[in-house]
């Protein structure tokens, strides 16, 4: 079987605009798939033709639509061919973005003739817009510029300076393998193939990951949804990609500008819902269903006024966990496990407690809201050679580790030892920074948002020279 080619050299990555400055507001309804309009807080500042991002910049799930509303008022009106490809809840923000497509040209020198590649739409789930160019080559320049496409006559932003076509992308599997070969005097694979090699990097990876709880470079931002009369998530449901669903691992939850909830222990949380009755529906119930099924009816008085999920419930009866709700009062279906309340003042959100792997938050919300959560993500390991390493390329660690495990699969257990020790000792030094709040570096990049070349043997001769003689004895 022949081997796989990488792709050697390809288009650099390209800095989506800044839209900081940017007017934003926020949705006030949910965003079906399709929709034809957007319902906003505030829509000054927004015009026909505008192009929207829908969702949090640079984040999953972002897309962009375009206004079709000559008379702009609460109710956004978009083009029927700039539709939402995503559902967004509630509190979605919505910022005006001046381009929606990059035009993308190449030339064989830096100074020649550049001719349009081709001119592709903005990639705003990412900070990045990316192009795959099969017909790169060490010689290619680019050129690109920004496009706003939504009239007749497109406008478009100043070209950027002219950039090479790089290789592997710094601090990618592919960069650090050849790093690691150039070091290990292994080209070819004489000692240690290409299987053995991406497991090496696994492991070291692993080590990594697992020596610290908390790792500056793991730290993220996430959304999900609250609903109105729902105080309890489901951590690992809402964010996927969490290390561990627990206090330890979660910073900061807030809601749009708003400042962050306070969080409270078991006791303090459990102390402002004194007063507050809940249970859930152990079945599932439909609009105009007069009969519900409780977990504990015990919870609630024997007749009043319930609420579901924004529903307010009339009820005659509780007898047995079995509900009698007035004919009419329930106006939309909801699941088994629903929130029933009653006595509690609905509002939005300021408090939180993490508990058993679930997230509840007090007071319980009134309405939908988007939440943000500054949490710390699992590590995960480059797959491929083209996939990026979460571990700063700057902390060496890979590199040394890595070629650790070469050397012991050379059985070289002198040179073994020495790399083994050089990557223990770094990092236990890069946690140390860690736990003294030093800003960790990370790959650098130039203010066009492309990614540096690294000399990967300079970090190797300039990185922890004062290991011991003693770790060089077998």
């Amino acid at each position: 079987m022949s081997a796989i080619r990488v792709q050697e050299y390809n288009c650099p990555p390209i800095k989506n605009p800044d839209i900081s400055g940017e007017e934003h507001t926020y949705l006030t309804t949910n965003v079906a798939i399709g929709d034809s309009s957007l319902n906003v807080v505030d829509f000054s500042g927004f015009s026909d033709n505008d192009y929207l991002v829908l969702g949090i910049y640079g984040k999953e799930k972002a897309e962009i639509v375009l206004v079709d509303d000559a008379a702009i008022d609460a109710t956004i009106s978009l083009d029927a061919t700039d539709v939402p490809a995503y559902a967004h809840p509630v509190n979605t923000k919505i910022t005006v973005i001046p381009f929606n497509q990059v035009e993308i040209s190449s030339a064989t020198t830096e100074t020649g003739t550049y001719s349009v590649l081709t001119t592709i739409d903005l990639q705003v789930d990412s900070e990045y817009t990316t192009y795959d160019d099969s017909a790169a080559a060490s010689t290619t320049w680019y050129k690109v510029r920004f496009k706003n496409s939504s009239v007749v006559t497109p406008t478009y932003s100043e070209y950027s300076d002219p950039v090479q076509a790089t290789g592997f992308k710094a601090n990618s599997r592919g960069r650090l393998k050849s790093a690691v070969r150039s070091l290990f005097g292994d080209k070819y694979g004489k000692w240690v193939g290409e299987d053995d090699l991406n497991n090496f990097f696994y492991q070291v990876e692993t080590e990594v990951f697992d020596y610290r709880r908390k790792w500056s470079f793991l730290q993220t931002e996430g959304t999900f949804a609250l609903t109105a009369g729902v105080h309890k998530y489901a951590l690992s449901t809402e964010l996927t990609d969490i290390k561990a669903p627990t206090k330890n691992y979660v910073e900061n939850i807030w809601i749009h500008d708003n400042a962050p909830f306070t969080y409270k222990d078991r006791k303090e949380f459990d102390a402002l819902l004194e007063g507050a009755k809940w249970t859930t529906l152990s079945a599932a119930i439909v609009t105009d269903a007069t009969i519900a099924y409780l977990t504990d009816g015990d919870k609630l008085d024997d007749s009043g006024t319930c609420y579901m999920e924004g529903d307010d419930i009339a009820y005659t009866d509780i007898t047995d966990n079995t509900m009698t709700a007035t004919a009419g009062e329930v106006d939309a279906d909801h699941a088994s496990g629903t929130e029933v309340w009653q006595d509690t003042e609905l509002d939005e959100p300021a408090f939180f407690t993490i508990w058993g792997g679930d997230l509840f938050v007090s007071t319980c919300p009134d309405d939908s809201y988007v939440c943000s959560v500054n949490y710390y993500k699992a590590g995960t390991p480059m797959a491929e050679d083209n996939d990026v390493s979460e571990i700063p390329a700057s902390s060496n660690l890979l590199i040394q580790g890595t070629l650790a495990y070469c050397y012991q699969a050379k059985e070289d257990n002198t040179l073994y030892k020495e790399k083994r020790a050089e990557f223990l000792n770094g990092l236990r030094e890069y946690s140390s920074r860690e736990r003294l709040g030093q800003t960790q570096a990370l790959t650098p990049s130039d203010e066009e948002g492309y990614v540096k070349d690294v000399d990967y043997r300079d970090w190797d001769r300039g990185m922890l020279k004062e290991i011991k003689n003693e770790y060089r004895t077998s």
